[in-house]
C-alpha cells in the first residue's frame, strides 16, 4: 500500500515521507501502515528498484500551533467560507535506508543513489521482506552495523521492533534473532544507566 511521498532528505540515508491524509487519495493509510518499525519501499525506477527502509520517527506538522494572532475566520468555518483552503497539517514519517531491492536482487547498506522528491513510499509485503533478508538464499541482517552507527536515540528500539517482526517471518532463525535482540536490549540498558 502506498503511504505517501518523499518530501525531503536529511542525509543520503535518511528521508522524510509525508503520509497521505484524508482527501488526498481514495483510501488514506491507517496509522498501522506507517507505524514505528514499519518496513517500507521507496521507489526509484525500474532499473534500480526500491530503497528498503524502516520508519524510525514520526513528526506531526501543524503550522497553526503557536499562532495566537487574530484570524479572519474561525477554523471550523473554513470548509464553508473557504472550501479551497488546504489543510496544512501533516504527518511526516522519518525513514532510515537499510538497503535496496530490485532486478539485481537485494543488497544491504548504503546505496549509490537517493530517491527524488516525490518518490512514492509503500509498505512491503511479507514476501518482499523475506526476499530482502535472503539476498543469496541465506538469512542476513547486514544493515544492523549501519543503523547502529546512525546514533539516533530510537535506532535501538527500531532494531528490536524489526527483530520481532523477523522472528514471525523467519521462525527457523528465531535463535539467531533472540541473540541479536538480547544483545541490543543489554546495550540499550547499559547506555540508559550512564
Amino acid at each position: 500500500m502506498e503511504i505517501g511521498r518523499v518530501v525531503k532528505s536529511n542525509s543520503h540515508v535518511e528521508f522524510v515521507c509525508q503520509v497521505w491524509g484524508a482527501g488526498e487519495v481514495d483510501k488514506a493509510p491507517a496509522a498501522e501502515h506507517y507505524g514505528f518499525g514499519t518496513l517500507v519501499g521507496v521507489e526509484l525506477d525500474e532499473a534500480n528498484g526500491a530503497i528498503i527502509g524502516v520508519i524510525f520517527d514520526t513528526i506531526l506538522h501543524n503550522p497553526e500551533f503557536g499562532s495566537v494572532g487574530p484570524r479572519l475566520m474561525p477554523a471550523a468555518d473554513s470548509p464553508v467560507l473557504a472550501p479551497d483552503r488546504l489543510g496544512e497539517t501533516a504527518v511526516l514519517a522519518g525513514i532510515l535506508a537499510l538497503g535496496r531491492l530490485g532486478p539485481q536482487g537485494a543488497s544491504h547498506g548504503v546505496g549509490p543513489t537517493a530517491p527524488r522528491v516525490g518518490a512514492p513510499v509503500r509498505t512491503l509485503s511479507p514476501e518482499e521482506v523475506r526476499e530482502f533478508h535472503l539476498p543469496n538464499g541465506l538469512f542476513t541482517t547486514g544493515y544492523v552495523p549501519h543503523l547502529l552507527a546512525h546514533h539516533h536515540p530510537l535506532v535501538g528500539e527500531v532494531l528490536l521492533n524489526v527483530a520481532d517482526q523477523l522472528t514471525s517471518l523467519f521462525p527457523e532463525e528465531s535463535g539467531t534473532l533472540a541473540v541479536v535482540r538480547d544483545n541490543l536490549a543489554w546495550q540499550m540498558k547499559v547506555l540508559r544507566s550512564q
